[in-house]
């Protein structure tokens, strides 16, 4: 026990040595808190920037949970204005082992930088069942219109 205590020293103070900042601790509010766990990742633009540290009830009768996220990527360009969405994935008998994900949407590129203790605005949640529809419902036209491109290319070549 005392080796494997002294390695995690060792291995905490190599860290600090380094100069690695501590995560940015920040929250948000959501409306639910179905999907969302603790150890969690959370993403941005697809990347993993933190976890999910803490989900407790927001208080009243609505359901709304206090979401604590740890962003443990310095690089992370979180600013003002910076949200958080729920990203539900098509239903279990599309997809088995999807799983709903943490997005955040970034600030504005002028806005000032998040610190710990500021708390994301919540979006409302992204269903991918509903975006594929979308693209299903846009690819006849979307199909169309690159036939009519194509033939006027074509018209065109010498």
């Amino acid at each position: 026990m005392g080796r494997l205590a002294g390695s995690a020293v060792m291995l905490w103070c190599a860290a600090a040595c380094r100069g690695e900042p501590a995560p940015r601790v920040l929250s948000a509010r959501l409306p639910a808190a179905a999907g969302v766990a603790v150890g969690q990742a959370v993403y941005l633009h697809g990347l993993p920037v933190g976890e999910v540290r803490g989900v407790e009830p927001a208080g009243g009768d609505s359901g709304a949970v206090r979401v604590t996220i740890a962003v443990t990527r310095p690089d992370a360009p979180l600013t003002r204005g910076a949200g958080v969405r729920l990203t539900v994935p098509p239903s279990a008998a599309l997809v088995p082992l999807a799983r709903a994900r943490l997005e955040v949407v970034p600030g504005g590129a002028d806005a000032a930088p998040l610190a710990s203790g500021d708390t994301l605005a919540a979006l409302p949640p992204l269903r991918l069942d509903s975006a594929a529809q979308a693209v299903i419902r846009a690819a006849p036209g979307a199909y169309r219109r690159a036939k009519e491109v194509r033939d006027a290319l074509a018209k065109k070549a010498p």
